[in-house]
């Protein structure tokens, strides 16, 4: 009698339930090993024009006439770039505009030595001018500050003579700390405790800097103001071992702190922490400047109080804040551009005089009248035309 052998085939709907809960973990095994060597395998795709710290390097260390050439092109595609983010012909604003993104990129560039250094600071002197205000701003403005304090005391105030791109320099810190101190006057600075600690720490002796600007009047000006508005948006600021960065030390008063690293743009936009600040009083002469400009802005019917209230308390501005003295002087500036009464107003105090009182007529011999002889003329025509005729 024939032994006929049936195969065994073993069917998936007959395994037992261990088989099928092992064969389950090596598929899902095989899966992810796939797809890990998939992602391995794509490449990330960065934004050609992106600025980033290797073309930074690159650029400063560039030796070649060609390959300066190549990178000084790409440098200024970069800056076309972030000079549409950041609106300038749109006034700061659009969907298009990304202000603390162009800030941030901005600061990076200019770190290329040369003219591109240059038209950077004078991008972000532009834009810190027109943008309007916002507290989204607050994080990018305390990152250009210590930028500014960083660059001010490791590489300006080592060179023997005063650079085009140092006054640029000290006109976009001047701008920075004027928004700061607006935001610390309307306390929008409050609870920002981790940008402060560190601001804490780059101003540490920086009012040691100013001996060295005192032949330059406007730079020394721009360099108190730094230092005057840090202060005050610092106050009584006490530093936090635990808010500093590694490498940071608290400041004493017998030993000053050593000078950190340049910021990044990541420490921009960390988490702040909570405290309490003072508010900076106001100075009478700077309230009235903000009330004309206000009326000058708006159309107000009030600028005839607003003025003669401006002319009052400017004759005494030489007793008030010498900083509330700056800021109000820029201010009615502003408001002169646009309305003459503001500009006459602001002449007769920049002489001296009371706008409030009225000027006394000069005597009639000072007024000199001008009267037109045409007999010389006459004269010079007949003559001309005689020449022509022989």
């Amino acid at each position: 009698m024939p032994i006929h052998k049936v195969p065994v085939v073993h069917k998936f709907g007959i395994i037992s339930h261990s088989q099928r809960l092992e064969l389950q973990e090596r598929l899902l095994r095989q899966s992810l090993e796939q797809t890990v060597s998939t992602h391995r395998m794509q490449t990330v795709t960065r934004n050609p024009l992106e600025v980033t710290e290797g073309f930074i390097h690159q650029y400063n260390d560039a030796t070649d006439y060609r390959e300066k050439e190549r990178l000084d092109d790409k440098a200024r595609k970069m800056l076309l770039r972030i000079r549409r983010r950041t609106g300038l012909k749109d006034g700061g604003t659009g969907d298009h505009v990304n202000l603390p993104m162009a800030w941030s990129e901005l600061a990076m560039l200019a770190q290329c030595r040369g003219k591109i250094q240059e038209e950077c600071l004078e991008v972000l002197i532009t834009s810190l001018d027109q943008v309007p205000l916002s507290t989204h701003h607050i994080p990018s403005l305390f990152f250009l500050a210590e930028t500014t304090l960083y660059w001010l005391r490791t590489d300006a105030i080592n060179q023997p003579f005063l650079r085009t791109a140092e006054l640029k320099l000290l006109k976009m810190g001047q701008l920075t700390f004027t928004r700061l101190l607006y935001h610390q006057l309307v306390g929008n600075l409050e609870g920002q405790a981790e940008f402060k600690n560190r601001l804490v720490t780059y101003l540490d002796g920086f009012s040691d800097c100013q001996e060295a600007y005192s032949p330059y009047p406007g730079a020394h000006l721009a360099l108190r103001f730094i230092s005057e508005v840090g202060r005050i948006i610092i106050g009584s600021q006490a530093v936090d071992p635990g808010e500093l960065k590694e490498g940071d030390q608290k400041p004493t008063p017998h030993q000053k702190t050593p000078l950190p690293r340049a910021p990044t743009r990541e420490q921009t936009f960390t988490s702040v922490g909570q405290t309490s600040a003072g508010v900076h009083d106001v100075s009478p002469t700077l309230w009235h400047a903000l009330d004309v400009w206000r009326c000058v802005n708006n159309n107000s019917p009030g600028l005839t109080q607003a003025l003669h209230g401006l002319a009052e308390c400017g004759m005494g501005l030489a007793n008030e804040s010498w900083l509330d003295g700056v800021c109000a002087i820029n201010i009615v500036s502003e408001a002169a551009r646009r309305n003459v009464r503001a500009l006459r107003t602001l002449q007769d105090l920049a002489r001296g005089v009371d706008p409030n009182v009225a000027p006394t007529p000069p005597p009639p011999e000072e007024f000199h009248s001008f009267e037109l002889d045409l007999s010389e003329a006459a004269d010079s025509a007949s003559t001309l035309g005689s020449l022509k005729s022989e």
